[in-house]
């Protein structure tokens, strides 16, 4: 498919059709299409039979066109946070696209393209914004790092593939260089893949890229032997070793300016989930889950706060415990790694019966929500919703403005017209969305949702006036489950969306209270855009609304500032966070006396 700046015709829109059959499931993968935060557009070319497999020759015209067609078409029409970026960032869309199209005239290979199109997409500030090149090569090396006060120490290794017999590097030493290069420069040599927003969460990040390097992100992929200083954590002494890049080879073919490259799955359709607050994917994958301090990880990477005495099951979808504290009290503890559970109805009814087990036993809890790459709106809400009493107010957005989902909106509002009771919305949607309570209730909501929304687009606005996502303006209490007991919520600067929206939720209605470190701050639903590429551009993620708190203050870029600030020293990490987690239970305690004196 050749891009161009027009707009893209209704027939080139692509729904995955493959569980078509009953009315029911019909009726169900429109109302998907809409959970989604009417979110998600696959744009395809199909190709023609016995046509030749491979695209025409790539020109610099061509690579204007594609790059206006992503400018102009997804974010000049869809970016839901393009007001805000201007206002908060002097971010011009105009400027940018300038520069992009400079960068390509001076482009000599397909690297230099991508890097065009990279930097205008983290021009943006905004870690929803994100992209995917087909590429399989990558290179990691057994270790990870975090940077603190502006030093980089080691906190995990891979004994496995370093045994510390021949490779005496420690968590706790001091990482210097990496191939002779200082660690400060090869910071800067990585800082185009990540961009510049939140000065914390852009460290965090890099400090997982320096080990995990792919070409996904247009990244240089090395390979081959390097040399690693670190000066010890013990003695003080610099130490160099020379150790191997583990590589894995680029299956794709080499492609410069001017050849041909294999066009890319004509045809192909995805899937369509539900609405996603969520980072860009690849931020949430950069970490390899085997790794101790991964995005995402279902075990707590902090440890435990105490000896368990009673922990929840390996195949429940949360990590969970309880222990007693030194005062003798029972405090519960439960990891949300994420908010995209493979199956969000068993999630639900795993977190209703850890909240009913310590409402009975427990006298405190603590809310693990470190690195969590958020996920799905209304599964979210139903976590929200067993930690009160009373209903809690959502974030309103101003949500981008299409042809497609009004189209979609007639035939849901079609659906529900005949929709009188209770009984009928659930045999016509389910139990549950996502996890969330469905009633005929919201089922108004819903209705409510797109009158307004085709009301907004009637009257010509690219983005609407704030309001609910699908109406849902209050969380209401999850039916017969209650924590009523004091809680904390651990947060920090690798929470992106969901991770943002869960805490937003909590705090701008006074209940819990957050500790830690400031989130990323990237806040609205998404979509994920797909089209074919003459250099392998498969995804582009974007932001398809922007939210504002009760306070009218947006989240994106600004995330969450805990309640109690709580951060995170390099003698955490070589103490199993003992400190971190003794400051917690402090807060807890405090927060406790102050709720009991309420």
């Amino acid at each position: 498919m050749k891009f161009s700046s027009t707009t893209t015709s209704r027939k080139d829109v692509n729904v995955n059709e493959s569980q078509q059959g009953t009315g029911v499931v019909r009726k169900g993968i429109l109302l998907t299409f809409l959970l989604a935060g009417l979110s998600l557009v696959n744009l395809v070319a199909a190709s023609k039979a016995g046509a030749d497999p491979q695209v025409p020759t790539v020109s610099k015209d061509e690579l204007h066109n594609e790059f206006n067609f992503i400018v102009k078409n997804i974010f000049d029409n869809y970016y839901a946070p393009k007001d805000w970026k201007k206002s908060f960032l002097k971010w011009k869309l105009e400027d940018q696209l300038k520069a992009g199209h400079e960068k390509i005239d001076k482009a000599t290979n397909v690297r230099e393209y991508r890097q065009a199109l990279v930097d205008f997409l983290y021009s943006t500030a905004d870690y929803h914004v994100g992209y995917s090149f087909q590429a399989t090569e990558s290179a990691t090396l057994p270790f990870q790092v975090k940077t603190i006060n502006d030093k980089t120490f080691v906190i995990w290794v891979d004994t496995k593939q370093l045994p510390l017999a021949l490779y005496p590097i420690y968590p706790g030493d001091q990482l210097l260089e990496i191939g002779g290069v200082a660690i400060k420069d090869v910071f800067n040599s990585i800082r185009p893949q990540v961009g510049s927003n939140v000065p914390t969460t852009d460290q965090s990040l890099m400090d997982l890229y320096l080990t995990r390097r792919s070409a996904r992100k247009n990244m240089v992929v090395p390979q081959g032997p390097v040399s690693v200083k670190v000066r010890s954590l013990f003695t003080g002494e610099q130490k160099e070793f020379q150790i191997i890049w583990n590589y894995t080879n680029e299956s794709f073919p080499a492609v410069q300016l001017g050849q041909k490259l294999t066009s890319l799955n004509p045809g192909k359709k995805v899937s369509i989930p539900l609405p996603q607050m969520s980072a860009d994917k690849e931020i949430a994958s950069v970490a390899d889950k085997s790794t101790a301090y991964g995005i995402g990880n279902r075990e707590p990477y902090i440890g435990d706060f105490g000896p368990r005495i009673w922990t929840s099951s390996d195949d429940d979808t949360f990590d969970a415990y309880m222990y007693q504290n030194s005062e003798r009290k029972m405090i519960g503890v439960v990891r949300i790694p994420n908010y995209t559970p493979e199956n969000a109805d068993k999630a639900i009814a795993d977190f209703q019966a850890i909240i009913s087990r310590f409402e009975q036993f427990t006298d405190g809890m603590i809310i693990d929500q470190l690195n969590n790459p958020g996920g799905s709106v209304f599964y979210l809400y139903a976590l929200a919703s067993m930690l009160t009493n009373k209903p809690l107010k959502t974030p309103q957005h101003k949500m981008s403005v299409s042809m497609d989902n009004v189209a979609v909106l007639v035939e849901l509002l079609k659906m529900v017209e005949n929709v009188k009771d209770d009984s009928t919305a659930l045999a016509l949607f389910g139990p549950t969305l996502g996890g969330y309570p469905m009633s005929f209730q919201v089922l108004k909501m819903l209705e409510n949702y797109g009158r307004f929304y085709m009301k907004e687009y009637l009257a010509g606005k690219k983005l609407t006036d704030p309001y609910f996502i699908w109406g849902v303006d209050q969380i209401n209490p999850y039916p017969g489950v209650r924590y009523s007991k004091p809680f904390i919520v651990l947060v920090n600067e690798l929470d992106f969306s969901g991770g943002d929206f869960f805490p937003t939720i909590l705090q701008d209605n006074k209940v819990g209270q957050i500790v830690g470190q400031r989130t990323a701050g990237a806040g609205g639903y998404i979509r994920d855009f797909s089209a074919m590429s003459y250099f392998g551009v498969t995804s582009i993620r974007y932001t398809a609304s922007i939210a504002q708190r009760i306070d009218m203050n947006p989240i994106e870029n600004l995330g969450v500032t805990p309640d109690v600030p709580l951060n995170m020293g390099i003698q955490d990490y070589l103490t199993g966070f003992g400190p971190y987690k003794e400051s917690a239970e402090t807060m807890l305690k405090v927060y406790s006396t102050q709720k009991m004196m309420q």
